[in-house]
Formats: structure tokens, sequence, C-alpha cells
């Protein structure tokens, strides 16, 4: 028996919820690193109006720019380093859920399989007859259906037999 048969917890619904979950995990995760990004950018932004008008204010009172400038282009130098450690982190967190993700995507078809030779497994009628007339069974599964209503499966989508 393989792992996936002994653990009832892996089954495809289970898989689709997990990606589906990643997936929004990894979006909101990355937005948030976003918006820190942006802010760091305005603030950024912010140094460099700071420092435009420090400089004109200097110029016009005749006095040396650059060495009173210094604590602007210092704290631009800690806002670019931030935002650099941002942006590898969220390299970082979307190459790690993408692995995730591209891991149970790879499982999704294994579980599949496995659940439909469980099922084929089982000795079920192609069409049986019940107490009421017009009805009749899946040939993969065994779910009762109506042939003069039905086209594909309701439980596992596969083409019935009119």
């Amino acid at each position: 028996m393989s792992e996936i048969q002994q653990n009832p917890e892996v089954n495809p619904d289970k898989i689709r919820k997990d990606v589906l979950d990643l997936q929004d995990k990894k979006r909101t995760l990355i937005l948030s690193l976003q918006k820190d990004i942006d802010a760091i950018d305005s603030d950024i932004l912010n140094e460099f109006c700071k420092i435009g008008e420090g400089t004109y204010e200097l110029y016009s009172k005749g006095e040396d720019s650059l060495t009173t400038l210094k604590e602007s282009f210092e704290s631009i130098d800690r806002h670019k380093e931030a935002r650099v450690a941002k942006e590898k982190k969220t390299v970082e967190i979307s190459e790690r859920y993408d692995e995730e993700i591209e891991l149970l995507e790879k499982l999704l078809p294994k579980v599949e399989a496995e659940e439909k030779v469980e099922i084929k497994a089982e000795p079920e009628p192609a069409s049986v007859p019940t107490e009421n007339a017009g009805q009749a069974f899946c040939a993969n599964c065994g779910t009762p259906y109506s042939p003069a209503d039905d086209i594909f499966c309701a439980s596992c989508g596969s083409k019935l037999q009119p």
C-alpha cells in the first residue's frame, strides 16, 4: 500500500485546497512586502525633496551644503538597504511558495490516479436496474444516475452510457 493510500488525509480535494491556500498566503505576504517597499520608496522621495530644499536654502545663505546634508544622504542609504532587503525577502517567499505549490501540483495526479485505482478495484456493475426503472449506475464509480437526464457523472465526471 502506498503512502498516499495509507494517509486518508491526502486526497485531491485537500491538495487542491492546499495549493489555493498557499497561493493566497504567498500573494498576501508579497503584497505586504510590496506595501513596505512602496513606503520605503516614499521615504526616499521625501529625503530627496528635503535635500533639494535644504541645498537651495543653504545655497541662498551662501553656506556649504554638502556637509550639512550628510544626515539626509545617510538616511537615503539606510532606506535603500531596507528596500533591497524587502525585495530579497519577496523573491525568497515567492520561490519557497512556488516550490511547495509545485510539489503539491505534482502529487495531485498521483493521488487522483490512486483514487481511481481504488474505485475501480471495487466490483461495480456497469448498469444495474433498480426498483426505480430508468436509473443506472456509473461504470467508473457506481453512482446512480438517470440515463434520460444525465450525460456526465455528478460524482466522478465520467461520460455516462445513455
